[in-house]
């Protein structure tokens, strides 16, 4: 049984088209909004976009979805099975659409309407594109259930380039049957097409051995445009479902925690939910991204305690003994985490509404005051995550940049940490300029996001390297 590359290659073409005809039929219908509305607010733009896009990926993901039914008789008939009747409709998934589109909601706030634009089409393509993947796995599923007999799937790249992640998978073959969710797993920019099939089954083209070869062997395949795809991997983007009660956030927790270890401490009695969820989120992607060992202990801060007793901090990393800690007088309920989130801001912008040239000149010879000044004033931000709408979840990715620091990133002995931090620390936040340990976990929060372009080139490359 051999599927031809033809078959293949335009089930992709077809893919890649709705994908495109989303991007561009989400960017005209933000093109109309603000065309028509100008002086609609951040929250209004935010809740349009939200509607349109669901709508919009719904409409193309099952359009790619109709392609691979297509794709899905062919194998039937190169079977020599008789395609059973099977329905199925794509859901792009609500939760991740309004994820998705808060995040980058945080660009129009400075501004950016091209940036929140390109975005937003960027994620129609992904959502659309991903309606191939999803119908055929459950078209295969029904499948297996009509006939009696067993379904398997294969992951097949179809781009030029294929991540290590992809080569992993692609290399077992049409081995899959229960593992789904894992096959199913799309990261943005994947030409990885899954594709029904039986026992014995080829494509052509497609050689499982040399995927090995790959996930073993990088260095033998490596290329400047796999260097740069590999690069522009998001971590934000990264799906996240959550949990609903504290209990269920324990317990997803202690993936994180060796509760083995000499005081060893799990504790989020002090947090509500939607706070639990932003500091999973946080944990969930930077431990999927990076291969490092777990904390000791997550809990709440010791106001009794000389280290917390006047903290004004909302979390913070013990190094070298792992300790996460969350303050939860600012985490109790979903109001006290708006409350200080708006006290933030109002402090930000009364330091921003003074005079701060005169403030410079004033304390001309205080080297740190005026280094955290002019950062303040050119960034407009005390810490990055101000400028985003999913704050709580960065004040925990800027933990976890410690976390990183301590464990990983300082092993960068040919790295220096000062003259990299005296040249591009003023430009992050006014935060990263305080400190070497501050500017790290600064710039690890601004690549999260994706903002690398005021980062030290030779931090986000040791950021990139790093990652599994």
């Amino acid at each position: 049984m051999r599927l031809s590359r033809k078959a293949l290659d335009a089930y992709n073409a077809a893919i890649k088209e709705q994908g495109g005809n989303a991007e561009k039929a989400a960017q005209r219908a933000l093109d109309t909004w603000f065309a028509e509305r100008p002086n609609a607010s951040i929250a209004q733009t935010r809740n349009f976009c939200i509607q349109m896009m669901d709508e919009i990926c719904t409409l193309y993901g099952n359009a790619a979805g109709d392609a691979a039914y297509a794709l899905r008789d062919i194998v039937m008939n190169v079977a020599g099975i008789e395609p059973p009747a099977v329905y199925y409709e794509y859901d792009p998934g609500r939760e991740y659409i309004d994820e998705a589109v808060r995040y980058q909601a945080g660009k129009l706030k400075t501004g950016d309407m091209d940036g929140f634009r390109k975005a937003t089409g960027d994620a129609a393509r992904y959502f659309a594109e991903r309606g191939g993947n999803d119908t055929m796995t459950a078209l295969g599923q029904a499948d297996g259930k009509k006939l009696g007999k067993e379904v398997r799937f294969a992951r097949v790249p179809t781009g030029t380039t294929t991540c290590p992640y992809c080569c992993m998978l692609a290399s077992r073959g049409f081995v899959y049957s229960s593992e789904l969710k894992a096959l199913n797993a799309n990261h943005r920019n994947c030409d990885c097409r899954i594709v029904e099939g039986f026992e014995g089954m080829e494509v052509e083209g497609y050689d499982p051995d040399k995927y090995y070869d790959m996930w073993k062997h990088p260095e033998k395949y490596e290329t400047q445009e796999h260097e740069q795809q590999q690069i522009a991997k998001s971590l934000v983007d990264r799906p996240f479902s959550g949990v609903s009660s504290i209990d269920e956030a324990s317990e997803y927790a202690k993936r994180f925690v060796d509760l083995t270890a000499y005081k060893s401490k799990l504790d989020m009695k002090g947090m509500n939910v939607e706070a639990a969820n932003s500091m999973l989120k946080a944990l969930d992607t930077v431990y999927d991204a990076y291969d490092v060992a777990p904390l000791r202990s997550i809990q709440r801060m010791n106001k009794r305690s000389s280290a917390f007793k006047n903290t004004t901090a909302e979390a913070a990393y013990q190094w070298s003994l792992g300790d996460l800690f969350y303050n939860a007088d600012y985490v109790k309920t979903t109001k006290a985490m708006m409350a200080h989130r708006e006290d933030g801001m109002k402090l930000l912008d009364d330091v921003l509404s003074m005079d701060i040239d005169a403030y410079l000149r004033k304390n001309a010879g205080n080297q740190a005051k005026v280094r955290y000044a002019e950062a303040l004033r050119d960034t407009h931000r005390a810490v990055v995550a101000q400028s985003y709408e999913n704050y709580e979840e960065l004040v925990y990715v800027h933990e976890c940049g410690h976390m990183l620091d301590d464990r990983l990133f300082r092993r960068e002995k040919d790295f220096d940490r000062r003259a990299s931090f005296e040249k591009y620390g003023r430009g992050i936040s006014a935060y990263a300029s305080s400190d070497v340990k501050e500017y790290i976990a600064e710039s690890f929060t601004a690549y999260y996001v994706g903002e690398t372009t005021n980062l030290d080139p030779e931090l986000v490359a040791i950021f990139d390297r790093m990652r599994r």
